[in-house]
């Protein structure tokens, strides 16, 4: 039977243009469908763009940098004189907001350059299946029916919203419509301990605002080191954070203007409130029955290892089919639906991947933290490099951050590497490649590191930990 297109891809996040690009490389007919209008999906208009645009807005208007400057400064003096106002003028939203847009304009349209460029069609509106192989694409103005031999659906997910949350956007917000909050508040009650509530408690609290992060846990990002994670939590107090935990929410209530989140220890107030608590694929307008499927327990969309439904044509990835739910890890994704869809040979998605969380300060991880390797039994030590005693901590005012090793005590052979503070995120890459490459922490002080840098850590890290070996 003859399609219209080889491959439709529903949605244009990392996940959808990744896979849409691989197509293209493979000499495919490529349409990609976007409900918005617009390409990119949250990951560049609702997502990690534009919260990671705030973050660095924020770092840079106040002055702080990603170091945080003193806690004993006010917001307004920490203003820089590279911002546009009067250097003691007040930050507003309108500051932050101007930020945001310029980043995610520039990269749209270079986005949409390339999609015109390497002749990947796009059409946009709201697509669901008529069966296997058609799809109906609507808009306000008019339906239309589009045929494809795979299909890929990308459409990502959106923030939690349970039916007793009242979220109006006013008071009480998800985390989309914390984007566009038009106000930086003076108190606020974040409600959710994981990465998008304990990323926006930081970014608030830097603005100046007093912030409780209330959570059910004993500490906010459970899979975190031990060590990582202590020591962020008393960098998220000293800088106006207070982590309320053991939190079972009962309630969560607008009052004028002004919102309550009841727990069964009290009641906490403040002029906004954010609820954080979980994600919810993009699914319920696709008709996923007329194509045979159905979402699993967890409403997601099921795959094999190579991302194909219970459907053999149509094939998933990113946010709708749950974890890890990363950009990162969703573009690889999408990339290698599109060489199993179409028959090219691929190596298996990777075990070890990293993550990294956009607190201020940052954090990044690959590997094992020290409590797993205590519950796999693992003979195992660990080095640190603290950034206030490395050069290039000091001349950056850094002086908190941290790259700890994880080692096995008996080979050497790295198990995690486990950094928060400056470029957390940026240097994680060289700990991946050496996990990947099975190197040992004794090979770090034989090589060569650009000086100063943060990326010195490993060395004075490796160490550090053989040190303590030796010391045993």
């Amino acid at each position: 039977m003859s399609y219209q297109y080889d491959l439709i891809v529903i949605g244009s996040g990392p996940a959808g243009l990744n896979a849409a690009l691989e197509a293209i490389k493979q000499d495919k007919r490529v349409l990609v469908i976007e409900e918005r209008g617009f390409e990119g999906g949250n990951y560049l208009h609702n997502g990690t763009i534009p919260s990671k645009t705030l973050r660095e807005a924020v770092l840079r208007l106040t002055g702080k940098g990603s170091a945080l400057a003193s806690a004993s400064l006010t917001t307004q003096q920490q203003c820089q004189a590279e911002k546009s106002l009067d250097p003691c003028q007040e930050i507003t939203f309108a500051d932050l907001e101007r930020e945001v847009l310029s980043v995610i304009g520039y990269q749209l349209h270079s986005l949409q350059t390339n999609l015109s460029h390497m002749g990947i069609d796009t059409l946009s509106g709201a697509a669901r299946f008529i069966n296997a192989h058609t799809l109906e694409v609507r808009d306000q103005k008019q339906r239309r029916a589009v045929t494809g031999d795979i299909i890929l659906v990308a459409t990502g997910s959106r923030p939690r919203t349970p039916s007793n949350v009242p979220i109006d956007n006013e008071v009480i917000f998800e985390s989309t419509g914390l984007l566009r909050a038009g106000r930086i508040p003076k108190k606020m009650i974040v409600v959710g301990g994981g990465v998008i509530g304990t990323e926006y408690a930081t970014i608030f609290a830097a603005l100046g605002t007093q912030v409780q992060l209330l959570d059910r846990n004993e500490r906010p990002l459970q899979f975190l080191d031990d060590e990582v994670c202590q020591l962020l939590t008393e960098i998220m107090a000293e800088n106006g954070v207070e982590f309320v935990p053991g939190q079972n929410i009962t309630a969560i209530r607008r009052e004028g203007d002004e919102g309550v989140v009841q727990t069964d220890t009290g009641a906490y107030h403040a002029d906004l409130v954010l609820y954080a608590l979980g994600r919810t694929a993009n699914t319920e307008t696709l008709d996923l029955a007329n194509a045979n499927l159905s979402l699993n327990d967890w409403g997601y969309i099921p795959v094999n290892n190579l991302y194909q439904t219970a459907t053999p044509n149509i094939f998933a990835v990113g946010d709708v089919i749950g974890w890890p739910s990363l950009a990162s890890t969703s573009a690889l994704q999408g990339q290698m639906a599109v060489r199993h869809a179409f028959r090219i040979p691929t190596s298996p998605f990777p075990e070890l991947f990293p993550f990294g969380v956009y607190t201020i300060p940052e954090i990044s991880m690959v590997g094992k933290t020290s409590q797993e390797c205590e519950a796999k039994g693992y003979q195992h030590a660990s080095g640190r490099a603290r950034f206030g005693q490395m050069p290039r901590g000091i001349i950056s005012n850094d002086l908190q951050g941290m790259v700890k090793l994880n080692f096995h005590q008996e080979t050497g052979e790295l198990l995690g590497v486990h950094i928060i503070g400056t470029s957390a995120t940026e240097i994680i890459h060289t700990g991946y490649l050496a996990i990947m490459g099975r190197k040992r922490v004794d090979e770090f002080p034989a090589m060569v590191f650009n000086t100063p840098t943060f990326s010195e850590g490993y060395r004075i890290a490796a160490l550090d930990g053989m040190c303590n070996l030796k010391n045993r």
